[in-house]
C-alpha cells in the first residue's frame, strides 16, 4: 500500500515538472512566432524595396489574356523548422504527461483495494470480538443468534459454569479465600 502511495506520488510530482516544462515551451513558442512574424515583415519590407515600380496596363477587352499575362505569385507555406521543432517537443512532453496520467488510476484502485481490506481485518479481529466472562471464549458481535445460543449451550459454557458456580459455593463456606485454618 505505502508503496503504491510512494509511485504515485513520484508520479503526480513528475507531471508536476513536466506540466511546468509544457509551459516554458509554450511560452518560447511564443517568442517563436513573434521572431517570425518580424522576420516575415523584414522580408515583405525587403521584397517591396527590390520590386521595381508596377506599370499600368492598358485595359484589353480579352479578360483571360490579362489573367495570364500576370505572374503567378505562390504563397509561401515554409514551416521554420526552429517552429517544428518546438513542437516535436511540445507533442513529446505530452504524451510522456498521458503515459504518466494513464498509470496513476490503477495505482490509485488498488491502494484504495489495500485499504478497505486492511479496514476489514482491523474491524474484524479487534472491534468485533468479545470475550465471554464465563468460559473466557472469543465470540464475534456479528455472529447470528444461533451461533451465540449454541455457544450458550455448548460444553465449555456449562462447563465453566458449574466450575465458577462451584468456586462461589466453596468461598462462601469460606474455602479457597487464602486464609490457613
Amino acid at each position: 500500500c505505502s508503496a503504491n502511495v510512494a509511485k504515485a506520488t513520484l508520479i503526480e510530482e513528475e507531471m508536476a515538472e513536466l506540466v511546468e516544462k509544457m509551459q516554458e515551451l509554450e511560452s518560447e513558442e511564443k517568442e517563436l512566432l513573434q521572431v517570425l512574424a518580424k522576420e516575415a515583415e523584414q522580408k515583405k519590407e525587403e521584397d517591396k524595396e527590390k520590386e521595381p515600380p508596377k506599370k499600368k496596363k492598358k485595359k484589353s477587352k480579352d479578360k483571360d489574356a490579362s489573367v495570364e499575362s500576370e505572374p503567378a505569385q505562390t504563397p509561401t507555406n515554409d514551416v521554420d523548422p526552429r517552429l517544428l521543432e518546438m513542437q516535436k517537443r511540445k507533442l513529446t512532453t505530452l504524451l510522456h504527461i498521458q503515459s504518466l496520467s494513464l498509470q496513476l488510476p490503477p495505482l490509485r484502485d488498488n491502494t484504495d483495494n489495500l485499504l478497505r481490506q486492511l479496514q476489514y481485518l482491523r474491524s474484524d479481529t479487534s472491534t468485533d470480538k468479545v470475550v465471554c466472562e464465563v468460559s473466557g471464549n472469543f465470540m464475534s458481535s456479528r455472529d447470528a443468534d444461533e451461533r451465540i445460543a449454541a455457544h450458550y449451550a455448548g460444553k465449555q459454557y456449562i462447563g465453566w459454569k458449574l466450575v465458577r458456580e462451584k468456586l462461589k459455593e466453596l468461598q462462601k463456606r469460606g474455602f479457597g479465600m487464602g486464609d490457613s485454618q
